[in-house]
């Protein structure tokens, strides 16, 4: 993780210097790059003290704005790096990053949110960034992930998902004796290694099965997280963090604000609690029909990952649900 923020902190100079006024500049006036919606009083952060913010009700001063509007700028990226990390050296993404928030980011929140934004004069509604944060950093991390597949194994790696989609389909995934001999060579080359070096470090035991039997076929089990305290930590880091900028983009102590904040907590429990369900549910038809998984039990990276799906779910509609 701290890698991380370096490239955040650079977008976050980014969004001050330019990426406001390209996002929210209003195209009257002195413009620049009108067809990106630039306005020079709010570039640097020009004049924007004196311009409140706000459609309805009780106005605020257009600096929390532009600072309220830089978490998102800044919190994007960091979502990219979880499926860029270990392929990127750092004076690359940077580069990446910033022509990517001014080609990618820039115009698709100033679409969403912007008043003159085409899709939302268009009666597309998206609160919190459904569209502008999830959708963009998916789309672009899947894209950096297939990029470097491409430069490491070239143009062949498409064949080869082909073959591997083939094969998932006809139920022809690794053998579990494969799996199992697998498991079972590692584990004699871990012991062999101690045994010559007369020390046998603790971290060193061998590794599970990687399959489990189902009716002649196994499936690959997930790996397990590196650590389910963080994963639990992490998680109810971002279930807080969530009502803060969900609730926010009411920009307002208002109705709306609290209304965003019990739909973001509300669907954040009802995903954990569904991804718990759909777990024994499947758990409970696979042995009704003789394909049980081994006793796979449910646990809390269940719930963890049931909670994240409510959240992202929710968030472009949870100020008008």
């Amino acid at each position: 993780m701290a890698s991380v923020f370096p490239k955040e902190h650079a977008n976050t100079c980014q969004w001050y210097l330019w990426g406001y006024a390209l996002t929210f500049g209003s195209g009257s006036g002195e413009t620049t790059w009108t067809w990106y919606g630039g306005h020079t009083q709010a570039t640097v952060l020009y004049r924007v003290m004196v311009r409140p913010v706000g459609a309805a009700g009780p106005k605020i001063p257009e600096l929390l704005f532009a600072f309220y509007q830089g978490m998102f700028a800044s919190f994007t990226p960091t979502l990219i790096c979880g499926g860029v990390i270990k392929r990127f050296k750092m004076g690359r993404f940077l580069i990446f990053i910033s022509l990517w928030s001014l080609l990618v980011y820039y115009p698709v929140a100033r679409w969403a949110w912007s008043p003159g934004g085409f899709s939302s004069q268009h009666g597309i509604m998206d609160f919190a960034g459904g569209t502008v944060v999830h959708i963009t950093s998916g789309t672009a991390a899947g894209a950096v992930v297939l990029f470097h597949a491409i430069e490491k194994y070239g143009m062949g790696i498409f064949k080869a998902a082909w073959n591997v989609a083939r094969q998932l389909e006809k139920g022809t995934e690794l053998d579990a004796m494969e799996l199992r001999a697998r498991s079972q060579a590692r584990s004699q080359s871990r012991a062999t290694a101690s045994s010559q070096n007369s020390i046998v470090p603790r971290a060193e035991v061998a590794e599970p099965e990687q399959g489990s039997k189902r009716s002649g076929n196994p499936v690959l089990t997930r790996d397990a997280p590196h650590s389910i305290n963080n994963l639990v930590l992490g998680t109810m880091l971002l279930w807080i963090g969530w009502l803060g900028f969900n609730g926010g983009s009411a920009l307002g102590g208002n109705m709306r604000a609290v209304s965003a904040c019990v739909s973001t907590h509300v669907a954040a429990s009802i995903g954990g609690s569904v991804m718990l369900l759909l777990f024994w549910a499947a758990e409970g038809a696979a042995r009704r029909f003789g394909e049980g998984s081994g006793g796979a039990k449910a646990s809390v990276v269940h719930f963890c990952d049931g909670a994240v799906v409510g959240l992202v779910a929710v968030t472009p509609a949870a100020g008008y649900v």
